[in-house]
């Protein structure tokens, strides 16, 4: 696997239900996979690494898998305020979709979903037969 991806405890309920949060940042990553120059094109927008990541994960057809953690991310509400943080939450994913249009952040969520459960049935398997 090139790059492990953490669902945690309180993600949204869609990334639950499709067992991938796409634009996580607690990730592991072999390190030569960041020497892609896409991935830090926009490193001065925030919340961009991650789709970029993705996007170049996806483009060299990399493996990866999501991560259930019983850790909690701490969320920007929970941060600040109930609406300091959901202002918070809507100019992250505004910045977000600055980076990539609002297609490809479904077709990547989508894309990582149907992969994640191919490579989680790959790793069950070799688990299995080891």
């Amino acid at each position: 696997v090139d790059c492990t991806i953490s669902l945690w405890k309180n993600s949204t309920f869609i990334y639950k239900l499709l067992s991938i949060d796409h634009i996580s940042g607690g990730r592991t990553i072999k390190k030569g996979l960041l020497k892609d120059d896409e991935i830090w094109s926009k490193s001065h927008l925030s919340y961009s690494l991650e789709v970029l990541m993705n996007r170049s994960l996806l483009s060299r057809k990399k493996t990866f898998v999501s991560v259930r953690t019983d850790m909690h991310n701490t969320r920007k509400k929970e941060k600040t305020n109930f609406i300091r943080g959901n202002i918070e939450e809507v100019l992250m994913m505004s910045n977000i979709f600055r980076v990539i249009p609002i297609y490809e952040f479904f077709w990547q969520l989508f894309k990582m979903a149907h992969l994640n459960k191919r490579y989680q049935g790959i790793l069950e398997t070799e688990t299995q037969t080891s």
